[in-house]
């Protein structure tokens, strides 16, 4: 039982853990991210809107982004190449969309689709 807006989450957190510490099939999987310069980043970062979750921000903060969206909340995204990130949490892979000039137009997660808002 937990005391939060977030027990599911915190809840599987604790599940994975254990399962970890105890050789368990559950366990999490590990994900190694790569470092991608502050500029290539900042590409990133802006207002998208989904049909699903309405305005969603990305922000960087220092070697990873940030995602908010006012219907689940916000998370860290670690790169894993150039052009996908993934969360620690429950949040599914993110895949940028670019167009012919290396312009970020989307992205899309699970079967979520976003569009780059101008």
């Amino acid at each position: 039982m937990t005391n939060s807006d977030n027990g599911g989450r915190l809840a599987h957190e604790i599940q994975l853990a254990f399962a970890a510490t105890y050789g368990l099939p559950d366990k999490p999987n590990e994900r190694q991210a790569i470092a991608l310069p502050a500029e290539a980043l900042k590409k990133f970062a802006g207002e998208y809107l989904a049909p699903q979750l309405g305005k969603i921000t990305l922000r960087t903060d220092g070697d990873h982004l940030l995602i908010s969206a006012d219907r689940v909340g916000a998370a860290e995204l670690y790169p894993a190449d150039e052009r996908m990130f993934f969360s620690l949490g429950e949040i599914p892979d993110l895949t940028f969309a670019v167009d012919e000039h290396v312009r970020v137009t989307g992205f899309s997660a699970g079967g979520l689709q976003a569009r780059r808002t101008p």
